[in-house]
C-alpha cells in the first residue's frame, strides 16, 4: 500500500496505518475545558467532591480525551483535509487528572467505493495499557489519500 497516510497529503491511507501520542491533562486544563464546554460536574473540577465518589479523585472529561483523538486524525493520520463523519465509542475506565494516557488511531477499513475509512480509536493508560476509551470513527479522507 501507500505507506502511512501521513499529514503531508501525498501518501495513500491503508489498513494498518496508525498514529499515537501521549498526553496528560492538568487540573487547570480540565478547569478550562469545563468552562468552555459548560460541563462543570464537580467530579472533574472539585477535588473534595471527587474524593467522595467511586473514583476517589478528579477525572478528565471523556470528550476531552476524545479531543486528542480528533487531533491525531486531523493533524497526523490521515491528516489535513480529513473530515470526522461519525464515531461510536465507549468510556471503560477513568483518566485521572495528571495521569498520562496514550491516544492511538489505526485504520481498520478502507471503503473501495468512496474516500472513507474506518479507524479504531483508543485511549489507554500509558503506564499499564488499560483501555479507558475504545471506539471506531468514520473519516472522509482527501481523494489524493484514497486508493481505489
Amino acid at each position: 500500500c501507500g505507506g502511512g497516510g501521513s499529514s503531508d497529503g501525498n501518501q495513500v491511507v491503508c489498513v494498518g496505518d496508525s498514529a499515537e501520542t501521549r498526553r496528560a491533562f492538568s487540573a487547570a486544563e480540565v478547569q478550562q475545558f469545563a468552562e468552555l464546554s459548560g460541563d462543570n460536574n464537580p467530579l472533574h473540577i472539585d477535588p473534595e467532591f471527587a474524593a467522595t465518589t467511586r473514583f476517589g479523585a478528579c477525572i478528565v472529561h471523556g470528550v476531552l480525551m476524545n479531543g486528542v483523538i480528533s487531533g491525531l486524525l486531523g493533524g497526523r493520520m490521515p491528516g489535513q483535509g480529513s473530515i470526522f463523519m461519525a464515531q461510536e465509542l465507549a468510556f471503560k475506565k477513568p483518566l485521572f487528572v495528571g495521569q498520562e494516557m496514550l491516544a492511538r488511531v489505526e485504520v481498520v477499513e478502507v471503503d473501495p467505493q468512496r474516500p472513507v475509512i474506518k479507524v479504531r480509536t483508543q485511549c489507554l493508560r500509558a503506564d499499564d495499557g488499560t483501555v479507558m476509551m475504545d471506539g471506531v470513527a468514520t473519516i472522509m479522507i482527501p481523494k489524493a489519500k484514497w486508493k481505489r
